[in-house]
């Protein structure tokens, strides 16, 4: 059919509006082209949040916003009850808990092709969740004291100005303790341990002088842990994009299922007894502040009594005092009408 010129003419005319058509969108509209040195899976993103929650970029603060996507040297705080969820690279999350500052770092390297330092939490508290997708880069979280190498797995990092505390619930974690000289020492922790590490100690760590102090995690921290942990996939994890979402749900399951029966059942009789003290704490401060207001009442009672009582010996000695008067007067009276007569 193209074959008559009249047809190859119309066919080269409409292709040409078409083509000047798609030259106009893209002047017009660059936000339709993707730009691959900018790819969404090597951003670090809000994930969700709750509470009170400040971003501050370039030293303004920005509304965080579920999907934006933070650049490096941005910091995120959390206020009393509140935390957010960082989704770095698609393939590490992790909740920044309350009371917590912490700052994007850069997520890959411009020269390598090594993964950098994720994440600087100066202070506070974090909960991380990794899963490699197949890749085989290593994501950074750095603390006060230890810049700690995640390799698939599920720990929390707490944070002060002097000390790094990690407890692993799956997984290896690989702590990297740096001293003033630059010496530099790994040590990898396991699941089921919780090691810290504090400025007082790391150039004895470094001689070997000391070890890293590591010990198993008790009951009660594994469960506050495991609670956090179901908290965010409940929160978090379900919300994923079902790829994405099966990779983290995997991690999570191993941690559920490295409990034993017999640690379940210890678990479980542990939060028994902990929700029990709390209940009974709670009762008994009850009872104190009940106890309290009824001492303050049977105060406030007892001094009123004695206001009035005083009111009343005051009204009574002021009456006494005006009839001693008048009786004093009457008296004063009849002496004159006497002398008068």
């Amino acid at each position: 059919m193209l074959e008559n010129p009249v047809h190859l003419q119309r066919y080269f005319h409409i292709m040409k509006n078409r083509g000047k058509i798609l030259l106009l969108l893209l002047v017009c509209c660059p936000a339709l082209v993707k730009c691959p040195s900018s790819r969404i899976d090597d951003a670090a993103r809000i994930h969700f949040f709750i509470g009170n929650i400040d971003i501050l970029s370039a030293g303004k603060k920005i509304q965080p916003v579920v999907g934006g996507v933070l650049g490096k040297n941005d910091i995120i705080e959390t206020a009393q009850k509140s935390s957010c969820d960082i989704l770095f690279a698609d393939m590490m999350l992790v909740r920044i808990g309350e009371k917590s500052r912490a700052a994007v770092g850069k997520i890959k390297e411009e020269i390598k092709e090594e993964m950098g330092t994720a994440l600087n939490l100066s202070h506070g508290r974090i909960m991380v969740i990794f899963n490699r997708l197949g890749r085989e880069s290593v994501l950074r979280v750095k603390g006060t004291t230890v810049t700690i190498a995640v390799r698939g797995t599920v720990f929390a990092l707490g944070v002060e100005e002097n000390r790094s505390a990690v407890s692993v619930l799956e997984g290896t974690v690989e702590m990297e303790i740096r001293g003033a000289d630059a010496r530099m020492k790994k040590i990898g922790v396991g699941p089921g341990a919780f090691a810290e590490i504090t400025r007082e100690i790391i150039e004895d760590v470094l001689a070997g002088k000391k070890g890293l102090p590591v010990r198993e995690l008790s009951i009660e921290e594994k469960s506050v842990l495991i609670d956090e942990l179901s908290a965010m996939q409940r929160e978090s994890v379900g919300s994923l994009p079902p790829s994405m979402r099966s990779a983290f749900e995997d991690e999570i399951a191993k941690v559920m299922k490295s409990e034993s029966a017999e640690q379940k059942i210890n678990r479980e009789a542990a939060l028994r007894k902990a929700e029990e003290a709390r209940r009974k704490a709670e009762l008994e401060a009850l009872k104190k502040k009940q106890e309290e207001a009824r001492l303050k009442k049977q105060a406030e009672e007892a001094e009123r009594r004695k206001k009035e009582e005083e009111k009343k010996r005051l009204e009574e000695a002021r009456k006494a005092a005006a009839k001693k008067a008048a009786q004093q007067k009457q008296k004063a009276d009849r002496s004159t009408d006497t002398s008068g007569n």
